[in-house]
Parts: structure tokens; C-alpha cells; sequence
């Protein structure tokens, strides 16, 4: 029977270390497996809490182990003020006593006190009999009254801010606005203090700001003007320097074309502006409502002028766009608007409308040169014809089989009174269809 030699682990002495720090546990045993009190089964583990920590290694049929006792230190504790700002011939006595422990300050000194009378910076460290440590340290700064400067009275620009400060490190604050921090930021015209410094041993200091009585350039709304006219521009300077976009200076200007006009405004350093598009319209003094037409009279026709967001006066006293007309005559139409102005005329004549018989039911024989007979209006073949017009009593005053005579309104050498009067058309004519007769009567009113 042959009997295996286990080998050793050694997981050292029982030790201790210092809060924060740890210690590796080293069992390696070449060929082993390895079985830790924490549950790791690796070679090696990082013990960093206090405790009994133990190992078994199997090599082969032979399990060899080995235990540790491990302590954490706790570290000294040790604190000095903050950061600090003193009068200027102040002292301050930093202490760090602490029991159990040495001290080193930053200078190498060992006392548990250090006595401060000189800006700087200012450490501790405290070591206690099981090596353990801790540090602390401060800055120191010595404040001078008088020293806090905002510097001299100033003026703000319209819209603008302004950045008031003062650095004191350590210093506490104190404003006129209420704000405790080392700077604080203005927009408005005012009187502005702050105050500065460690208890009993303040300085302050005052700034007067003034608003700049620089104006807002108002150039209005953009503006659409028509070709060839001149538009004028400009502005309130309240004693600014003024720089208008074409190179001038005065408070005016003018321009023909089309663009965008600005002007800036410049005083102590500010600067205000405005800027206005301009458009000029090219100006219309022409339109077409089409060519002279041949038409029936009765039948509807649309005439149109061709222009849109204008005035229209039609020679019917119609005010529309379009209109629809029945009657042969001359019409006009005149549209007025922004860049515009322009007439024109259309003449409506009869048209071959074969067979055709259209009375008009009003006449206005007052010698202006309008309307100034009655007359049918007939197209066709006529084989026989009559055109007769009777007073109010029945009786004709005119009778014609010309067609196309006219009754100018008189009887019997005078003109006769305004009113209605009775006509009558008989007729026989020659049609596709044949031969047509028809009598036909109406109503017409003379008019002066």
C-alpha cells in the first residue's frame, strides 16, 4: 500500500487593516480545488471585512486547509472649518485634537493646534497607533475694507443686461436686489449696492446705471406702392446717429424700387433698428372685355372685365365683374384700384339671326344722343309689314312699314307726354319652314 504527501497552504498570520483598505488570502497548491468559508472556489480571494475566513484544497484523496483571523481598523476622524475669509490682522486657531493619535500639519508641524494669521492654504493629517489616517484642510483668505470696486456709474443699453460682480474668495454677499452669490445680472436703470465681506468686516460698494434714451426705429407695415411713385420713409431719431440701408444719415428717405429699406439707430454705443419690405405694383391702364360682337338681341351675353380686387362701374350702373346683357348698344366698363385705371368699350351689333322681332320697352327722345327713338328691331324676310303706336285712348299717333324706321317721340309736329304707350307689329315673312304671320302688341314708356 503506497500513501499519497499532501502539501501545505498558508494563509499567513491573523492581521488587520485600516477602514477602506484589504488583504489577499493566497492558497494556491498546485493541482488542488479549493472550497473558501465566503463560498469562492478559486485560488486566491480579496478579504476587505472583518472575520474568521477559512480554506480547504482537495489534491488527490488528501484535503489540507488553514484559517485566518482578519480585523478593520476604524480610521481616526478629523475636521477643520470650511473655507474662510478674515479680517486683515485676524487670526484663527485651527484644532485637531483627537485622541490616540499624531499629528503632521502642512507646514510639518505635530501640535494638535495650528494658530492661522496668514492667507493660504491649511492641512491636517492624523495617524493612530494602528497606521490608520485621516486629512482635512482649508483655504484662508484676508479681506481688506474697501476692496470691493463695481466700478464707475454706466449706462444700459434698451433691451440690453449688464453683469455686476465682485470676487472675494471666501466672502459672503449681499445685494441691493436681494441675491446672496458673487454676481447678479440687471436690465433695468437703477441704483445697485453689495455688500461684501466676513462678519464685522464688511465693504461695499454702490453703481448708479442709466438707461441710454436711444428710440425704437418704427419703419409700419410693408408697403406696396405703383410703379413711378416715390416712397418716403422715416423715423423718430431722438438725437441718435442715423444709418439708413442706401448710405444715408438724416432722418428721411425715399426710394423707386423694390427691396427691403432698414435704418439703424446708434447712441453711446447702443444701437437700435427696423427694416420695411417695399413693393412696387406695376400700374395697369389697359383691360380688354373682348371684340365688338355681332348678337340676337334676347339672347343672353356675358361681358367681362378681366381683373380681379378692383372697383367696377359698368356703363348698365352695374357694379360686378361680369354682367349679362340682352339688348345690342355700345357698352363700356371702368375699373379703378390700387395701380389701377383703365376703360374699355364693346360694341354689340345685330347679328344674323334669321327670322328675329325685338321691341325695346323704353325710349328717352331728350336730346342727349342716347336712346333717342323707338324702333323695332327685326332680321328676316318680311312680305308684309306694320309698325303701328297708339296714345293712351286707342288712337295711332305713328305708323311705319319701313322696317327700319323710328318714332322719335313727337305727333303731329310736337313732343309727345311722357307715359305708356300701346304698339302693335303685324307681319308676314318668308322662314324655312315656310310663310309665318304673327301680330304681336306690347307696351312702350317714353321717357324726358
Amino acid at each position: 500500500m503506497n500513501y499519497a504527501i499532501a502539501g501545505s497552504i498558508d494563509l499567513g498570520n491573523d492581521t488587520s487593516f485600516c477602514t477602506g483598505g484589504s488583504v489577499v488570502l493566497d492558497a494556491t497548491l498546485v493541482g488542488s480545488t479549493y472550497t473558501w468559508s465566503t463560498g469562492a472556489t478559486s485560488a486566491t480571494i480579496t478579504a476587505n471585512a472583518s472575520g474568521t475566513y477559512w480554506v480547504e484544497a482537495l489534491q488527490g484523496n488528501c484535503t489540507v486547509s488553514d484559517t485566518i483571523d482578519i480585523s478593520v481598523n476604524a480610521n481616526p476622524s478629523v475636521t477643520l472649518p470650511n473655507d474662510t475669509t478674515l479680517c486683515t490682522g485676524s487670526v484663527l486657531l485651527l484644532d485637531a485634537t483627537t485622541s490616540g493619535v499624531a499629528y503632521e500639519w502642512q507646514n510639518g508641524s505635530t501640535a494638535a493646534t495650528f494658530l492661522v494669521n496668514t492667507a493660504g492654504s491649511y492641512g491636517v493629517t492624523v495617524t493612530d497607533g494602528n497606521g490608520c489616517v485621516d486629512n482635512d484642510g482649508l483655504v484662508v483668505n484676508y479681506f481688506t475694507p474697501g476692496s470691493v470696486d463695481l466700478g464707475v456709474d454706466t449706462a444700459i443699453c434698451p433691451g440690453g443686461i449688464m453683469l455686476l460682480s465682485v470676487s472675494l474668495p471666501g466672502a459672503a454677499y449681499l445685494w441691493s436686489t436681494g441675491a446672496t452669490t458673487n454676481s447678479i445680472t440687471v436690465s433695468a436703470a437703477g441704483s445697485y449696492w453689495v455688500q461684501a465681506g466676513a462678519p464685522g468686516c464688511l465693504s461695499s460698494d454702490t453703481i448708479g446705471i442709466a438707461a441710454v434714451p436711444l428710440v425704437q426705429p418704427d419703419l409700419g407695415a410693408d408697403v406696396s406702392a405703383c410703379s413711378g411713385d416715390t416712397v418716403q420713409l422715416s423715423v423718430i431719431t431722438g438725437g441718435a446717429s442715423v444709418l439708413w440701408s442706401d448710405g444715408s444719415t438724416g432722418n428721411a428717405t425715399s426710394t423707386t424700387a423694390t427691396g427691403t429699406v432698414s435704418v439703424q439707430l446708434t447712441m453711446d454705443g447702443c444701437t437700435t433698428s427696423d427694416e420695411v419690405d417695399v413693393e412696387f405694383i406695376p400700374f395697369m391702364d389697359s383691360l380688354s372685355i373682348g371684340p365688338d360682337v355681332a348678337h340676337c338681341p334676347g339672347e343672353p351675353l356675358q361681358l367681362t372685365a378681366p381683373i380681379s380686387g378692383v372697383t367696377y362701374d359698368w356703363s348698365t350702373g352695374q357694379v360686378s365683374p361680369t354682367i349679362t346683357i340682352t339688348e345690342l348698344g355700345t357698352y363700356w366698363v371702368e375699373v379703378t384700384g390700387s395701380c389701377v385705371s383703365a376703360i374699355d368699350t364693346i360694341v354689340i351689333t345685330l347679328g344674323d339671326c334669321g327670322l328675329f322681332v325685338h321691341v325695346p320697352n323704353t325710349f328717352t327722345p331728350d336730346g342727349d344722343g342716347t336712346n333717342e327713338s323707338f324702333a323695332a328691331i327685326v332680321t328676316g324676310e318680311f312680305i308684309e309689314y306694320t309698325f303701328t303706336v297708339f296714345d293712351r285712348w286707342g288712337e295711332p299717333i305713328w305708323k311705319t312699314s319701313d322696317t327700319g324706321a323710328s318714332w322719335n317721340g313727337e305727333y303731329g309736329g310736337t313732343q309727345a307726354p311722357d307715359g305708356v304707350y300701346t304698339w302693335t307689329i303685324h307681319y308676314k315673312a318668308t322662314t324655312p319652314a315656310g310663310i309665318k304671320q304673327e301680330r304681336l302688341i306690347g307696351h312702350v314708356t317714353l321717357l324726358r
